[in-house]
């Protein structure tokens, strides 16, 4: 029995000692400036399983001593049993109350949050705002712009570790499209997150290439009206006109730039009817035709 307890004490030192150093973990996370609740979990965590695996040593090490020791030899064995256990106990109230009171602060904040979307700027009207949910990109390169427009608030946010950054990625992205499995091609590791970003703009978000298939869209829409033989409505034709415009100045594309090959090709694609009332204008009207081309068709000037 004696080498059969000896084993058992060696294999306890060493489970106090694994105890014990979640005990000064613990203690100085707790006395940190800023408490990090996701640290002190995860320590609290790891100190009660280190703390039931020596439970279940001194366990063991008490049942073969019933046989064979004295009352005193006992009480002293208990004794240093309850060191341990009041020391995890204590740190147990500390967590415990530590969590109430994160529990009530998220509380207060989300009744906060859910206040400010009732109320409406003047205070006299209240409504909940609808939750805003990502559009999944799939990698389609005349989606990017409004893609990115929305993720940038995640990108740019320092608050939020760049292992969320990839999950929330993976998230905004459809599954099994182009930009999925970019994104999956890396392992979902915080180091890596830069790397998945820049090279889903190299391959999605490229200025040249984005300019060139707006400029494609735009050439499509107007050639393929030209040739058509019943032309498209001018409003409507108009909506789809100013969509590729609008997208090519936010890359920085301006009339300016392109106005001597726009207002030709924007004229033949013109309805017959109204291209005949334009051709009869006489030479001093040009500058209000080419007026009319601006405001008809969304070219700023």
């Amino acid at each position: 029995m004696s080498s059969q307890i000896e084993r058992k004490r060696r294999s306890r030192a060493v489970a106090r000692a694994s105890v014990t150093r979640g005990f000064t973990e613990m203690d100085q996370l707790l006395q940190s400036e800023s408490v990090d609740e996701d640290q002190v979990a995860a320590c609290f965590r790891l100190l009660e399983s280190r703390f039931k695996e020596l439970e279940v040593v001194d366990s063991e090490i008490y049942e073969i001593m019933l046989d064979d020791s004295t009352e005193e030899e006992l009480n002293k064995e208990v004794e240093g049993c309850e060191v341990y256990k009041r020391k995890f106990v204590n740190f147990g109230v500390k967590f415990d109350k530590l969590r109430d009171s994160w529990a009530r602060k998220q509380k207060n904040l989300e009744g906060a949050s859910e206040q400010r979307g009732e109320s409406a700027s003047t205070g006299k009207r209240k409504f909940k705002l609808p939750k805003i949910e990502f559009k999944c990109y799939d990698g389609d390169v005349k989606g990017w712009l409004s893609f990115w427009a929305q993720f940038r608030k995640i990108h740019e946010d320092e608050d939020i570790d760049d292992n969320d950054k990839i999950e929330y990625l993976i998230q905004a992205t459809t599954s099994g499209s182009r930009a999925r499995r970019l994104v999956e091609s890396f392992p979902a590791m915080a180091e890596n997150y830069g790397k998945i970003v820049d090279s889903m703009h190299a391959r999605f978000g490229r200025e040249d290439l984005l300019i060139e298939v707006y400029v494609r869209e735009l050439l499509k829409l107007i050639l393929s009206n030209a040739a058509a033989p019943n032309k498209v409505e001018i409003s409507v034709l108009y909506d789809k006109i100013e969509t590729q415009l609008r997208a090519l100045d936010t890359l920085g594309v301006t009339s300016e730039k392109c106005s001597a090959m726009l207002y030709p090709l924007i004229e033949s694609c013109l309805p017959q009817d109204l291209l005949r009332v334009w051709q009869r204008s006489t030479p001093a009207s040009e500058a209000l035709k080419k007026d009319f081309v601006t405001n008809k068709c969304g070219i700023s000037r």
